[in-house]
């Protein structure tokens, strides 16, 4: 059983793993097949998630216990000629896209698919994993000089004032999913507020593990 607290010595054995290249038989890969399709479901959608969804990503982030996934974030770069190719793009609206050019914003990185685990729910641990797995997302922006992260947060539970927190704008909504969204773009990321959040994002920052999963080579 999961205690109600994680302790100091807990939260030092988290881990935050950072996976790229050949994903299909990654750890994280399975979670997701495993959670996120289920949560569509559950909002009463019957929209497919495609395996390709995932396995497009540049890297799938995530923060782990034990052996256990924490929390998942999925993050990819785009260059702005991508907002008439890739489906990716399809939600946002004419105004998002204007605010981006107005901005002159040339490159982007896309936060998809977040999650934390129900297990390290902030009523079950008394940790905001959420806030940290978002604020190390964040990081990745900064450390490749990104001129802004967009994301479609839900707007029925508090993923979006989390991301208004740590610098996100609301520039417009719709609807996925049966849920209604917010299209986010942070062109600024701030520290959250809670300075415990922080002290554990830069914890799990400095100690980021790299997984470069390199495809297999066919016999000749």
């Amino acid at each position: 059983m999961m205690r109600t607290r994680m302790s100091e010595a807990d939260l030092k054995q988290v881990e935050y793993v950072i996976a790229t290249g050949d994903l299909k038989n990654h750890r994280l890969f399975h979670y997701w097949l495993e959670r996120w399709p289920s949560l569509v479901k559950s909002l009463g959608s019957d929209e497919t998630l495609e395996p390709s969804e995932f396995l497009k990503q540049d890297m799938a982030t995530a923060l782990i216990f034990q052996g256990k996934v924490v929390g998942l974030h999925l993050l990819k770069e785009y260059s702005n000629g991508a907002y008439d190719d890739d489906a990716y793009f399809l939600p946002y609206s004419t105004k998002f896209f204007c605010n981006l050019e107005k901005r002159k914003v040339k490159r982007v990185m896309a936060q998809q698919y977040f999650i934390v685990d129900d297990e390290f729910s902030v009523s079950k641990t008394l940790v905001n994993f959420g806030a940290i797995i978002a604020s190390l997302s964040l990081r990745h922006q900064i450390d490749r000089g990104i001129d802004a992260t967009i994301t479609l947060a839900r707007a029925d539970i508090p993923v979006t004032s989390l991301g208004l927190k740590l610098g996100f704008e609301e520039i417009d909504r719709t609807e996925m999913h049966n849920v209604p969204v917010s299209m986010l773009a942070c062109f600024e990321p701030k520290p959250h507020p809670k300075e415990d959040v922080n002290r554990w994002v830069d914890y799990y920052w400095e100690r980021r593990m790299f997984e470069a999963i390199e495809p297999l080579k066919k016999a000749a």
